[in-house]
């Protein structure tokens, strides 16, 4: 019976000890910084959780270039057609999703608008921008891809 009795109690010290370890890790690792302008939240990893195979390069919120480019969704803006020119639009827009690349199609203010991606990694459009002017002679320019679409913006679903 005591044996029993020591063991709830060795069981409860432990389980206390392992909620409060918790507690404080959690406390340490997850530190918000509200930057008032653009109410933007960033994450404090402490040292010894950091890790040469994370390529994550926001590790203060001094940082705040670094932290953008994490945070953001980018889109390459391949072309643009007339109204009137739908067809070269949707031939254009087969042609790149045959040979694998994810594009989509926007009407804009009277213009069809040619897209790839969205992509978190910039530097992946960047090498896409090199690769679509070599193959298909396209400038493409990068641009924050946003989520929220207009009333005069539409996507073509063909």
């Amino acid at each position: 019976m005591i044996k029993v009795f020591k063991k709830r109690i060795y069981d409860i010290i432990l389980f206390v000890i392992t909620i409060m370890g918790l507690f404080y890790l959690s406390s340490i690792i997850i530190s918000e910084y509200i930057e008032s302008d653009n109410l933007k939240f960033f994450l404090k990893i402490p040292s010894f959780f950091k890790s040469n195979s994370l390529d994550v390069k926001a590790k203060t919120s001094s940082n705040k270039q670094n932290i953008d480019e994490i945070f953001n969704v980018w889109t390459l803006r391949l072309s643009e057609y007339n109204q009137n020119d739908f067809e070269k639009a949707k031939k254009e827009y087969k042609k790149l999703l045959n040979s694998g690349y994810r594009v989509y199609l926007k009407f804009i203010d009277n213009r069809y608008v040619l897209y790839l991606g969205p992509e978190l990694d910039k530097k992946k459009l960047e090498k896409y921008t090199k690769e679509l002017f070599k193959k298909y002679k396209l400038n493409a320019t990068i641009e924050d891809y946003k989520v929220n679409v207009s009333v005069n913006d539409t996507v073509v679903v063909i």
